[in-house]
């Protein structure tokens, strides 16, 4: 499991992205005419100047992110036995909404995701996906996103926070090709 100071770093570098609107494309293969669903990643945009205030409030924003996942993880492993989740749960903190991934033997999909919480993830008619809730595999838990078409994954954004995909003590698997690819991109 990551340390919570890893995490913030990575939220950061997240949350940075998603304010500047920058986006990747992911599951190209590595080696010309393969099609292995080897990851290569997209070089990132030149970073937006961020102002010191813009900075100061994109902290804050990591920390309560840090924080929120922390209580979520913290009041699930509260849960045990029979009152233990067994698939996907949405949780809610305030205004903020977050499909928790317990752990299972198989690995939850887009799919999953859709059915647990459908009016959160948003086929769009251009073919992209809105989600609009964050998405948290716990420890034990595997997402695995394979498109069989290109995927375009929106997450939403914007001035009073960001929707996040974060695997903490799980694992997260976005597996694209040549000919369907990933790209995730923030969402305003």
């Amino acid at each position: 499991m990551p340390s919570p100071g890893r995490l913030r770093r990575a939220l950061a570098g997240a949350a940075t992205s998603a304010v500047a609107g920058a986006s990747m494309a992911i599951g190209l293969p590595a080696v010309a005419g393969a099609d292995s669903g080897a990851v290569a990643v997209a070089p990132a945009p030149k970073p937006a100047v961020v102002s010191a205030a813009d900075a100061t409030r994109e902290a804050q924003l990591v920390a309560t992110e840090d924080n929120r996942l922390h209580t979520l993880l913290s009041t699930m492993n509260h849960k045990s036995g029979k009152h233990a989740p067994t698939g996907p749960q949405v949780q809610q903190q305030g205004l903020t909404l977050t499909i928790v991934l317990p752990p299972r033997a198989a690995a939850y999909s887009l799919d999953d995701l859709k059915a647990a919480a459908p009016n959160l993830i948003q086929d769009l008619p251009d073919g992209r996906v809105l989600l609009t809730a964050s998405v948290l595999v716990a420890p034990g838990a595997r997402l695995t996103i394979s498109p069989s078409r290109p995927l375009t994954l929106l997450l939403q954004s914007g001035q009073d926070g960001f929707v996040s995909i974060v695997g903490w003590g799980g694992r997260i698997d976005f597996t694209g090709t040549r000919t369907a690819p990933i790209t995730i991109a923030s969402w305003d």
